[in-house]
C-alpha cells in the first residue's frame, strides 16, 4: 500500500477499463482548510470520485469541472472561497473560513502509465520518492519522480523539466522527509520557468498484529480504513481464514523465532500489537519484538500480566532496557472507555495515531491555534 491509495486505485481501475481520467489537486490555501496542500483526488468519467478533498461539499463540483476538462482537454484552476462566513458560500453554506485553489488536470495515457508504475514500485517497497507536478495556470501537464536513483520523467517528449536548482532543493526536502516522517507535507517550489508542487510518495505505514482471535478483525478493519498495510500472524492456520479479514490483509503462520531471524528490512513496522492471549507465546513474541526497531509495541491485557511477562524475560536472561520499556505500551491503548473488541480496537488505534503524529491526545477544543500542522510557505 501507498499513502495516496485513492489515486492508485483510480489508475488501476482505468487500466482495466480505460476512460478519461483527471486529478484534482489542492495547489494553494489561504486560511483554514479541511485537507492540506497537495491533497489529490481522481475523477474517472463514468465512476464515483476517488478520495476526498473536503468534507463532502466540493467533490461534486470538482467532478463537474473535470467533465468539462474531458470535453476540451484543458486543465482548469478552480477557486473555492469560504472566507465570508455570512454568506452561503458556493450555495453549500460550509462556513469553513478558508480559500483553496484546485488544479484539475486531465491525464494523458503516458502520464497515467508513469504514475501507476511509480506508485506500484513504492507500494512494493521498491524506493520512496517525491512526485513533482507543474501547477502553473494553463500550462501543459508535466510530472516527474525524484527518488534515490535520480529524476525520472513521464516519457512525454515536450514535458518541461525542473531546473537544476529546483531539483537540488527537492532533493534536500526528500532527505528531510526520509529522516523525519512528521515533515512529509507537500511544498511548492518555483524556478525561472515554472512552479512545481512536490508531494511525498512513500509506502504506507505497516502494523504487525500477533494473534488472529475474535478480537483482531475489528483492529484490522480500522487500520485497513486508514490505508495501512496490515500483517496478521498466528500459529493456528484455521484462524488465518481470509474471509475474516479485509482483502488486502497479509496472513502469516509464523513463530516468533522465524520473525526474529528475518533481516531488518523485513521487520519494518511502525507498530506491533501482541494479542495471542497465550502467556508463553506472548513472551516469545515480546522477546522478538523488543530486539527489533519497531517504535510501538502494544501488549494487550492488564499491567500485572505484562509485569509477569517482563519477569519471565528477566529469568531467561533478557532484562528489558529502559529504551525497550519506553517502546512498550502495556496495557495498549488510550483510556477511552468501553469493553467490546471494537471499542478496544479503537483505543489501540487511537494511541498509535497519537504517537505517530506526536500529539497529546487531548480534546481539540482545548487546542490553541490551528487544528492541523500546515507547512509554512
Amino acid at each position: 500500500m501507498i499513502e495516496n491509495q485513492a489515486l492508485y486505485d483510480a489508475l488501476c481501475d482505468n487500466r482495466r477499463l480505460p476512460q478519461p481520467l483527471a486529478t484534482a489537486t489542492i495547489v494553494a490555501i489561504d486560511g483554514p482548510s479541511y485537507r492540506g496542500l497537495g491533497t489529490q483526488i481522481a475523477v474517472r468519467r463514468d465512476a464515483p470520485v476517488y478520495g476526498t478533498i473536503s468534507a463532502g461539499c466540493l467533490e461534486n463540483d470538482v467532478r463537474e469541472n473535470a467533465l468539462r476538462c474531458f470535453g476540451d482537454g484543458r486543465s482548469r484552476r478552480v477557486v473555492y472561497d469560504a472566507s465570508n462566513e455570512d454568506e452561503l458560500v458556493w450555495g453549500m453554506g460550509t462556513g469553513c473560513g478558508g480559500r483553496i485553489e484546485i488544479l484539475i488536470e486531465p491525464l494523458a495515457e503516458a502520464h497515467q502509465q508513469a504514475l501507476l508504475s511509480w506508485m506500484t514500485a513504492v507500494g512494493n517497497g521498491d524506493g520512496d520518492g517525491v512526485l513533482l507536478q507543474r501547477v502553473d495556470a494553463d500550462a501543459a501537464p508535466a510530472h516527474w519522480l525524484l527518488n534515490a536513483a535520480g529524476l525520472h520523467g513521464c516519457a512525454v517528449a515536450d514535458a518541461l523539466q525542473p531546473s537544476a536548482t529546483c531539483v537540488a532543493e527537492v532533493q534536500a526536502l526528500f532527505a528531510d522527509w526520509c529522516a523525519d516522517p512528521q515533515r512529509r507535507r507537500a511544498r511548492i517550489f518555483a524556478d525561472d520557468q515554472a512552479s512545481w508542487l512536490a508531494r511525498p510518495l512513500f509506502t504506507a505505514p505497516a502494523v504487525l498484529l500477533i494473534g488472529a482471535g475474535s478480537d483482531v478483525p475489528p483492529l484490522v478493519t480500522l487500520f485497513d480504513a486508514l490505508g495501512w498495510r496490515v500483517v496478521v500472524v498466528d500459529h493456528r492456520e484455521a484462524f488465518l481464514d481470509p474471509v475474516r479479514f479485509p482483502a488486502k490483509t497479509e496472513l502469516r503462520c509464523e513463530p516468533a523465532a522465524d520473525f526474529a531471524a528475518r533481516p531488518p528490512a523485513q521487520q519494518r513496522f511502525l507498530a506491533a500489537v501482541v494479542k495471542n492471549h497465550h502467556f508463553e507465546r506472548d513472551n516469545q513474541w515480546l522477546a522478538a519484538l523488543v530486539a527489533s526497531d519497531i517504535p510501538y509495541i502494544g501488549v494487550l491485557g492488564p499491567r500485572a500480566r505484562f509485569e509477569r511477562l517482563a519477569a519471565a524475560l528477566t529469568e531467561a536472561g533478557q532484562t528489558l532496557t529502559p529504551e525497550q520499556l519506553a517502546r512498550i505500551h502495556a496495557p495498549t491503548g488510550l483510556d477511552l472507555g468501553g469493553e467490546t473488541p471494537a471499542e478496544v480496537a479503537l483505543s489501540t488505534v487511537a494511541e498509535i495515531q497519537q504517537i505517530r503524529y506526536q500529539r497529546n491526545g487531548r480534546p481539540l477544543r482545548e487546542k490553541q491555534g490551528s487544528i492541523h500542522q500546515r507547512e509554512q510557505l
